[in-house]
């Protein structure tokens, strides 16, 4: 499980916890845990931001096996398959979907604010349409590796276990009354086995890497230089030589494990985003930011709860 969304769930915990009243001291020491778990999650994404902003993209004549993380920044190409979107059937390499309900009666004039939806992290994260409830109910992503192609040659990327900033591809909405279409119902089914419910607004969303994408890796070099394992045509590959080595599991690991693991992401980055260098350095900003900020938040709350 990602540590992020064990993070996440931590604050719904908290929030539990303080409606069931427990002794002050306990809700400060849990939100002082939590508060800098968030503040440790925040400040890795800062140190990303300060490097990846100093530095320019790597020249991949130059890159060797003896180098650690780089930054490329060029356009996607396919390296072997591509997958088939699940809502619009587009070709793309790399895809993440949601499906949002909320409650029926949105109005017209709202249907733009629906756009504001923030992307969620789990299945059960809660998000608004305008002071009106909705919930993500299911979820999923499909990831292939690609070849990304830069000034200074070309780089095999594969992805699996990097954080994905993919921009919002297809925006698929439909009103109490409208029929699902029948191929995304169909999908649904295979997937998840959840049943299209007419009677709710319904939001289908895919955020994907499609061929001719341009995108922005930072990530560690597994493979660089004359290797003969190296796909024809590329210089090196980025990516985790076991993804889910490490994963930390709720209810397995202990407190002290998810530390670990967060110190090893903050380490160890790897973050894939659409778009250019610019837009990449703002994710990972905007990112520490909002970590470190909430952070803090729930730090200074225990504070006041002495």
């Amino acid at each position: 499980m990602n540590a992020k969304s064990v993070i996440l769930g931590g604050a719904g915990v908290v929030g539990l916890v303080a409606f069931l009243l427990l002794t002050p001291a306990i809700e400060v020491l849990l939100l002082w845990g939590l508060g800098g778990l968030l503040l440790l999650v925040g400040l890795g994404y800062l140190q990303t931001y300060y490097t990846v902003s100093r530095s320019e993209p790597a020249d991949l004549r130059t890159v060797n096996e003896a180098s650690s993380a780089i930054e490329i920044a060029g356009t996607v190409q396919p390296h072997a398959e591509t997958v088939r979107s699940p809502f619009t059937d587009t070709e793309c390499l790399c895809c993440e979907w949601r499906v949002v309900r909320g409650e029926p009666g949105v109005t017209e004039e709202q249907r733009q604010d629906d756009r504001q939806l923030r992307r969620g992290t789990e299945s059960d994260t809660i998000v608004h349409i305008r002071r009106r409830t909705a919930s993500i109910v299911a979820s999923g992503e499909d990831v292939n590796p690609f070849v990304v192609e830069t000034d200074t040659g070309s780089v095999l990327v594969e992805p699996e276990g990097a954080q994905r900033e993919l921009s919002e591809s297809a925006w698929l909405r439909f009103d109490p009354g409208e029929s699902t279409p029948e191929e995304i119902a169909d999908f649904l089914r295979s997937q998840t086995e959840l049943e299209p419910d007419d009677e709710q607004v319904r939001v289908y969303s895919e955020h994907r890497i499609d061929p001719g994408d341009a995108v922005h890796v930072y990530g560690p070099v597994r493979e660089a230089g004359a290797s003969f394992d190296l796909p024809s045509g590329t210089k090196a590959v980025i990516g985790f030589e076991s993804p889910d080595e490490g994963t930390f599991v709720l209810g397995e690991d202990s407190f002290s494990d998810l530390v670990d693991q967060i110190r090893s992401d903050n380490r160890n980055r790897f973050v894939v985003t659409t778009g250019s260098e610019i837009e990449a350095e703002r994710t990972l900003l905007k990112n520490g930011l909002l970590w470190s900020a909430v952070g803090l938040a729930f730090a200074g709350l225990g504070l006041f709860l002495l």
